[in-house]
């Protein structure tokens, strides 16, 4: 083969590859802030749970 027609195919698997980085990036991103969505859920949900006092037990 021809060096040039190596360059561009190795050129061509660099840019295939970085595009499925960026891909796999924007899924973990878009992961990562619905993690980090529940979890700002469930502190604040704790927090309320916690403020509140609890029943005295059998004062039902």
């Amino acid at each position: 083969m021809d060096a040039t027609v190596l360059e561009v195919l190795t050129a061509l698997l660099s840019f295939v590859s970085a595009v499925g980085v960026l891909v796999v990036n924007s899924k973990v991103d878009r992961l990562t802030g619905r993690v980090d969505a529940l979890e700002a859920t469930l502190h604040m949900v704790v927090t309320v749970v916690m403020g509140r006092k609890l029943p005295a037990s059998g004062s039902d």
